[in-house]
């Protein structure tokens, strides 16, 4: 793999012995065959051997903002109509500052970036991903608090639209179930059985 002075390059770097490697970005300052000096944001310029340095190509804002403000509505239209087909009665997703949300804002679909991975090194792809949203209540001790949980990112926007709904028959499912557990719970407690 060849890369040129001003490129930017992902570097395969270990912390310490035995330790697991990661890859940080970095801009070429000096290449030759087979070392390659690579300077990352607020350090010194390292050199490595070209055998951890791979081409590095990153997302434009502006390639990123095409899905936002173009897609996101086609992406909205087609899984309303899906939902409508599917599971008739639900309440429709809304789009909000870009983002879909479904099921009292308990899952997203939004755009995200994803690197992909090729013969010569990383490239970013604009993608969406699909997030589950948990409220809970909190206690005396804890605030009250959201997690979220990814689902997966995808390349496109029919592929996010699938898996937003399978994710959402599981989690309504689950509802079901878990009020089906709490009604017959508050029934024995009623007839003293509990």
């Amino acid at each position: 793999m060849t890369v040129k002075t001003g490129d930017t390059v992902k570097v395969f770097v270990k912390r310490h012995r035995g330790a697991r490697g990661i890859w940080r970005t970095g801009t070429v300052v000096k290449t030759n065959k087979e070392k390659v000096t690579v300077k990352f944001d607020y350090a010194k310029p390292q050199t490595f051997s070209s055998v951890n340095v791979r081409y590095y190509k990153p997302l434009s804002d502006d390639e990123a903002k095409v899905i936002a403000d173009k897609e996101m509505p086609l992406a909205l239209e087609v899984l309303q109509k899906a939902l409508a087909a599917l599971l008739p009665g639900q309440t429709p997703p809304e789009l909000k500052d870009g983002v879909i949300y479904g099921y009292n804002e308990s899952i997203s679909l939004e755009p995200c970036v994803y690197e992909q991975s090729t013969i010569r090194g990383f490239i970013d792809k604009a993608g969406y991903s699909v997030t589950m949203w948990t409220y809970n209540a909190g206690s005396q001790g804890e605030p009250p608090s959201t997690d979220d949980s990814l689902v997966g990112q995808f390349p496109t926007y029919g592929a996010a639209v699938q898996k937003f709904i399978e994710t959402l028959f599981g989690m309504m499912q689950e509802d079901y179930w878990q009020s089906l557990g709490d009604a017959e719970m508050a029934k024995a407690w009623e007839e003293g059985e509990m």
